[in-house]
């Protein structure tokens, strides 16, 4: 994975010949660092191992008060190489000189010291291989003790002189807490051993490198005692416009008095850092038993314990807060899974319940279709039954009236001259002797009363012809032969002999053809208002 997939380039704070300095944010947590991308290709060979010598040296160190070092990554494709170091929000003390110039103010005393007693500490840590020890009871220093001696060193341990002290490689952090950096220019050496080449800042040079003289630890106080100088009066304490004055004056050893805002101890403090002679200037380990220091380190101590205490409770109210969210989702996870299992069992119900009530249904359907064909099926045979005994109880009574009349009346009248129905098949189907002409007065049908006519006195006029259709009146039920039609006898006269047409009308209208053209002298009738109906018998 790449540092693009990795990291977020928020913004660029430096750069120099070897490259650029980037502040950067970590993707997987948000943590701010500070990320040095180094060009191999425009370094030279003494900068590639100042660069191997800042591996190894930061590689070594872990303190408070020292820019950390986390990790390195190398760019094969481009030939980078990518420091990932603490980022100081605060700048370097180099910068809080120039503003406090440029605004024409001085720096807190208090301020000062707290510097002082933090790049100390870091001092320490580099000189001796081993954290400062803690602060005891005596805080205010009333008796030396151990502390006014150097402390033991182990065997074998490193020690790092960093031979480039200045304010621009004092960072400051949060709080203003102190962050010694930038170790390209350090060397790590055997502890008592010496250095014989120096590669710093001319202004902060000790007396000891202008003579020629091996770099050793009492180098790095001096160059302490000219920053501590300069954050109070604003300028080095040693300065002149040529390198050759300048080293005259760093061998005098004469420094300019600190404005009279500032305490005398602080002044010899920094007075007993900047003597000429190395063996009467204070190690970092006799600089942490001063009161004021200590008192500073206590002072320290609290804040970094309330700074912790506000990160832990900042980091409880994350994980509070996390927790909470958590439980929140949880909560709503649960709901959701909730709703959706009563909307599960909501359709799984809806689903039994719908295919229950088509099966009931359907159940219901298939009773109520076997009443109704049986119901259907029984009217069906009722009906039948009704209408073939309707069909033939009039052939019974025929056959039975026929069987009751002696034979010499049944022999009056030829058979073949009875009307006949074109419709039926046989001669049982209507009775035999329907004509009117027919009756006598020994004739069981006298008794009966003569059916009146229907007629009213406005009716419709007769037709002039005989036989016309219009004048039938049929019996009922079965049809009647014209011939046994009742006309009026102001209009015919007689009542006509039966004929040997077929018995209805319907089989005369066959025969309309012969019947209609026999010629008839039209007759007149008085009124056209009834017919007359017979009162006896035929």
């Amino acid at each position: 994975m790449s540092s693009e997939d990795k990291y977020d380039t928020l913004e660029k704070i430096g750069h120099g010949s070897f490259g650029v300095i980037r502040k950067v944010r970590r993707k997987t947590d948000g943590f701010i660092m500070c990320r040095k991308e180094i060009s191999y290709l425009r370094m030279s060979q003494k900068e590639r191992e100042q660069l191997h010598a800042e591996f190894q040296i930061l590689s070594h160190l872990r303190h408070p008060n020292i820019v950390a070092y986390y990790h390195r990554e190398h760019l094969k494709i481009s030939q980078d190489l990518h420091l990932y170091m603490e980022y100081c929000g605060n700048g370097d003390l180099g910068r809080v000189i120039k503003d406090l110039q440029h605004k024409g103010q001085r720096a807190q005393e208090s301020f000062v010291w707290s510097i002082f007693s933090q790049l100390v500490m870091a001092l320490y840590r580099c000189h001796y291989g081993v954290d400062p020890p803690e602060v005891g009871a005596n805080v205010l220093g009333l008796t030396q003790g151990s502390a006014s001696g150097s402390p033991k060193v182990p065997a074998g341990t490193m020690t790092i002189l960093h031979r480039d002290l200045k304010p621009e490689n004092v960072f400051l952090g949060e709080d203003n807490s102190v962050k010694l950096g930038d170790f390209g220019l350090s060397k790590m050496i055997k502890s008592h051993d010496f250095a014989s080449t120096y590669v710093g800042t001319p202004f902060y040079m000790s007396p000891e490198i202008c003579a020629a003289e091996k770099y050793t630890l009492k180098s790095d106080i001096w160059s302490l005692g000219c920053i501590m100088y300069e954050l109070c009066a604003r300028e080095p304490p040693f300065n002149a416009k040529t390198h050759f004055q300048l080293v005259q004056r760093i061998k005098e050893g004469k420094i300019a008095p600190l404005p009279d805002m500032y305490s005398p101890e602080l002044y010899q403090v920094i007075k007993d850092c900047l003597r000429v002679n190395p063996d009467r200037r204070p190690d970092t380990a006799q600089l942490l038993g001063l009161p004021v220091v200590r008192l500073m380190r206590k002072e320290k101590e609290v804040v970094d314990l309330n700074k912790s205490l506000r990160a832990r409770e900042e980091s409880l109210k994350r994980k509070e807060k996390e927790v909470s969210e958590r439980l929140a989702g949880l909560e709503r996870e649960k709901t959701a899974a909730r709703e959706e299992l009563d909307a599960s069992l909501r359709r799984e119900w809806e689903v039994k319940a719908r295919l229950e009530i088509d099966r009931l249904a359907n159940a219901e359907m298939e009773q109520l279709q076997k009443r109704f064909e049986d119901e259907v099926r029984a009217r069906v045979e009722a009906e039948v039954q009704r209408r073939r005994a309707v069909a033939f109880v009039p052939d019974e009574a025929a056959a039975a009236a026929a069987a009751a009349q002696p034979d010499e009346y049944g022999s009056s009248v030829a058979k073949s001259d009875y009307p006949r129905s074109s419709v039926g098949a046989s001669g049982d189907e209507f009775p035999s002797t329907t004509d009117m002409t027919d009756c006598s007065l020994d004739s069981p049908d006298s008794s009966r009363e003569a059916k009146r006519s229907t007629r009213t006195p406005f009716g419709r006029a007769q037709t002039m012809f005989a036989g016309t259709p219009m004048d039938v009146e049929m019996a009922s039920p079965s049809p009647m032969a014209i011939a046994s039609l009742s006309l009026s006898p102001r209009r015919n006269g007689t009542t006509k002999a039966p004929t040997t047409h077929a018995g209805n009308i319907f089989a005369a209208a066959a025969h309309g053809a012969r019947k209609w053209d026999v010629h008839r002298e039209p007759t007149l009738t008085d009124s056209d208002d009834e017919d007359v109906v017979p009162t006896g018998r035929c």
